[in-house]
């Protein structure tokens, strides 16, 4: 007989099998990776592209961004350097009818519509020839402005006003890039931009009430916000002070999250602007994904208060944990997506 003992390792760990756990985390890694390298992709498949390419007329909407002085900032389609001639027209245009007092506003050339919108010394156009409205277009403008304005803060005005021809496509890098793409390419998909709000996972009202005791029991001083994500959609938002997330803001936020794949690789402490609490200066954002797409955001005003919110969020964790909710909003998430024609064979079938 075998002397009493440590068991002996069982046949996973001897033959070297990883256990269940590490090949769900294995997966969602892979996961990640593709879904990122598909992002990327919709940027660099259309990189060759310029306005002397046919191809580059073919696509159905564009959305050009260049400072006052004609230099490019953004272009959803082509190499914005291949186009800086192209934007110095743009530039030009609108230089022109300012010269004269005015401001253009839109242009209609066959099927194609141009819509203007400057924002001090950033001038961006929408060309479409999709149907879309002016309004639609125009609030498109708006928020891709305003992503603009939450990696940079509002001091980017006074930057290109000193320094016309400053290039600012250094200080926001690739992620920048995938963060107006992405926000361009869901305009046709939701309607939470003309609407002005944001799509809430399909939740029990209990387990939400609940959620949102323990944003608000667990919390540090200087926290503005708590804000739980499944992906696109919101679980829950506790406001702690004073201040108001706008629903624009939290359109930004949800963007940045879920689409900053330097977030993904663990806890994450990084500074974002929301132009609607202040478009002055940074807060401070501490994210964490949680489980798969399910991420929690804290919001704080305080740039040491990194160390505070890695145990707000354990204690935020094992309290759902405890009580059940984060294997219930899992189980959300898995559930079909409401949309108007899903609603339609829910009622009437």
């Amino acid at each position: 007989r075998r002397p009493p003992g440590p068991a002996p390792p069982g046949p996973a760990l001897m033959s070297g099998v990883p256990t269940a756990a590490e090949v769900e985390l294995s997966e969602e890694k892979k996961r990640i990776r593709r879904l990122f390298a598909e992002k990327k992709l919709k940027i660099t498949k259309y990189q060759h592209q310029h306005n002397q390419d046919p191809a580059w007329f073919r696509h159905k909407k564009h959305v050009l961004i260049c400072s006052w002085a004609g230099r490019p900032i953004f272009s959803r389609y082509g190499d914005e350097s291949k186009l800086a001639a192209y934007m110095g027209v743009i530039s030009a245009i609108i230089s022109n009818f300012q010269r004269c007092k005015d401001n253009v506003r839109s242009l209609v050339a066959g099927r194609h519509k141009f819509v203007f919108s400057v924002e001090g010394p950033i001038y961006l156009v929408a060309i479409s020839c999709a149907g879309e409205s002016e309004r639609h277009l125009r609030l498109q403008l708006d928020v891709v402005h305003s992503q603009i304005i939450s990696i940079l803060t509002g001091s980017i005005h006074n930057t290109l006003r000193n320094r016309p021809q400053y290039d600012i496509r250094g200080l926001m890098g690739e992620t920048a890039e995938i963060l107006m793409t992405e926000l361009i390419s869901s305009c046709n998909l939701s309607p939470a931009i003309e609407m002005k709000c944001v799509t809430c996972l399909r939740l029990e009202s209990e387990c939400r009430d609940r959620v949102a005791t323990t944003l608000s029991t667990h919390r540090t001083k200087n926290l503005l916000f708590a804000v739980l994500l499944a992906g696109q959609q919101l679980v829950s938002l506790i406001r702690i002070r004073d201040k108001i997330l706008d629903p624009s803001d939290l359109i930004l936020l949800m963007n940045f999250v879920n689409n900053s794949q330097s977030l993904r690789s663990g806890e994450a402490w990084t500074p974002i602007c929301l132009p609607n609490v202040s478009s002055k200066g940074y807060v401070w954002a501490y994210v964490c994904f949680l489980l798969g797409d399910l991420s929690l955001t804290l919001i704080t005003a305080d740039s040491g208060d990194f160390v505070n919110l890695q145990e707000v969020k354990r204690r935020i964790f094992d309290q759902m944990s405890k009580n059940g909710d984060l294997s219930t909003v899992q189980k959300a998430i898995k559930r079909r997506v409401w949309t108007a024609a899903s609603l339609h064979t829910e009622i009437y079938e």
